[in-house]
């Protein structure tokens, strides 16, 4: 009963210092702004990192009091350092240079006090450890500063981020309890229920539209800084039970997708610190999903990395298939996403097959047309050329014999632009094709809407899909050709 008392006071103490702050936040100018790579609506305070912060000291103070430990005096000092530099970083905008200097300071800091160096990455290469020696402090702190850029990183939705840190705490935490280290155990339970307590503001539940705070740098870096050192923690005190290379799968998520963008970036000769949509979660926004359903894609991706890794610690598989395994996932992951339009198509066949509501979008019928009149549906791409923001999926009806019977095709675009949209296309048109507004987005339950669509399939004709365009990855004019090419040879 003492051991639940933790998480629900930790969580409370969260959600009442995220209330608090937020006042302060817009009278400070602690804002964010809408971005090209952040996906919400209107200025949101920067006050969740400060809070949950706050909501670590106090926490730490109580169990300091009850059970006799908490975080560690040397820890806390540098995780309070690590969130000024945030809180400055959302005000002011620091260079790339300065906060990895400062990150690099910090992480010296717990290594020399505080005793979170790694020393050895286990049998990853032969039967033999290999023992880092004099290079254990330089890898401990490269790690650390890889920790914190990658949950940066992983920063782009609302909810995104803590729901990561979450699935990677509950995992630690499990592990944890497996090698008896009770203390970290409490301690990890602690924080997670401080982000749960922020994931009240920050995550899109049915009655949030957007989220009402978020946790801006200060809270990415110190989740991140966390996230690392304790991992390192458990690695040396529970080294019985856990191995280093478990590591790499309990934060597999934020890894993959940062090392993947990062030569992504490097291969198109850009700076691999610049801000790009090129990260997972973009991708599957740009798919059509919408962002919770994308946060909770992503939140059971990490579960089961994390589960993977347990499992192979449970079952005594060896550290090096462990993480020849981790980089087998990796490079499939970088073939598929340094190039997103070989796994676009695919994502977005699923995303319409389960019917989910799309991500601030209404979809656009434009047909039937007779076979004889299909080569009308050419003038539809040419005609769309200036709203890049759109899906167009072209479809033909045949009978069993394969003859083509009729023509239309389906255009998403987001909602802003559907009248707009509407609009030049009827003032345009030669009075051929038929145009309509047939589905808006519909606040249903996912499940209700896949058995509704396993119903539709069951009944529904014949179609092939013959070509598609979206806003980054294949061209309207390839739509177009591909049309020609069909209808007129």
């Amino acid at each position: 009963m003492r051991i639940a008392l933790i998480p629900f006071v930790s969580f409370c103490l969260s959600a009442v210092f995220v209330g608090w702050l937020v006042p302060m936040g817009n009278r400070f100018g602690l804002i964010d702004v809408p971005s090209a790579h952040r996906a919400h609506q209107g200025a949101t305070p920067l006050v969740g990192g400060i809070a949950m912060y706050c909501a670590i000291v106090v926490s730490s103070g109580l169990m300091h009091g009850i059970y006799g430990f908490g975080f560690s005096d040397i820890l806390l000092i540098a995780c309070g350092l690590l969130v000024l530099m945030g809180v400055l970083d959302d005000r002011h905008h620091l260079s790339v240079g300065i906060r990895m200097a400062f990150e690099a300071s910090l992480a010296l800091l717990v290594i020399n006090y505080d005793g979170a160096v790694l020393r050895s990455l286990g049998p990853l290469l032969s039967s033999h450890p290999l023992d880092l020696g004099v290079f254990a402090a330089p890898f401990t702190v490269f790690s650390i500063l890889g920790a914190i850029n990658a949950m940066n990183m992983m920063d782009g939705l609302d909810g995104l981020a803590g729901m990561v840190a979450l699935a990677v705490f509950l995992l630690m935490a499990v592990l944890a309890a497996v090698a008896g280290l009770t203390q970290l155990f409490l301690l990890l339970l602690c924080l997670s229920g401080i982000i749960a307590g922020f994931l009240l503001y920050n995550f899109r539940f049915d009655s949030n539209k957007s989220a009402s705070v978020f946790m801006g740098d200060a809270g990415s870096t110190l989740l991140g800084f966390l996230i690392a050192v304790l991992l390192v923690d458990l690695s040396r005190n529970g080294a019985d039970y856990f191995h280093p290379v478990t590591a790499l799968w309990l934060f597999a998520l934020p890894l993959y997708d940062t090392l993947g963008v990062m030569a992504r970036r490097v291969w198109l000769k850009q700076s691999p610190f610049k801000a790009d949509r090129n990260h997972l979660h973009h991708i599957l926004l740009d798919v059509g999903f919408r962002v919770r359903h994308v946060v909770l894609i992503l939140f059971g991706l990490q579960l089961g990395f994390g589960l993977i890794g347990f499992a192979g610690l449970m079952a005594g598989a060896s550290d090096a298939v462990m993480f020849y395994l981790f980089l087998a996932g990796w490079l499939v992951y970088l073939y598929f996403f340094i190039s997103p339009w070989r796994v676009v198509p695919g994502l977005q066949k699923i995303h319409q097959h389960i019917s989910l509501s799309g991500h601030r979008t209404r979809r656009i019928f434009i047909g039937n047309l007779p076979a004889e009149q299909t080569p009308a549906l050419a003038v539809v791409c040419e005609l769309l050329g200036r709203y890049l923001s759109n899906t167009f999926h072209l479809f033909t009806k045949t009978d069993r014999d394969g003859t083509v019977l009729s023509c239309f095709c389906v255009v998403k675009v987001e909602a802003d632009d559907v009248d707009a949209l509407l609009r030049y296309l009827r003032e345009r048109n030669s009075g051929v094709l038929v145009i309509r507004e047939y589905q808006t987005r519909q606040r249903q339950r996912p499940l209700s809407l896949l058995a509704r669509r396993l119903k539709q399939l069951m009944r529904r004709p014949r179609a092939e899909w013959m070509g598609r365009s979206t806003k980054t990855y294949l061209s309207y004019s390839s739509v177009r050709d591909s049309i020609h090419k069909k209808y007129h040879s």
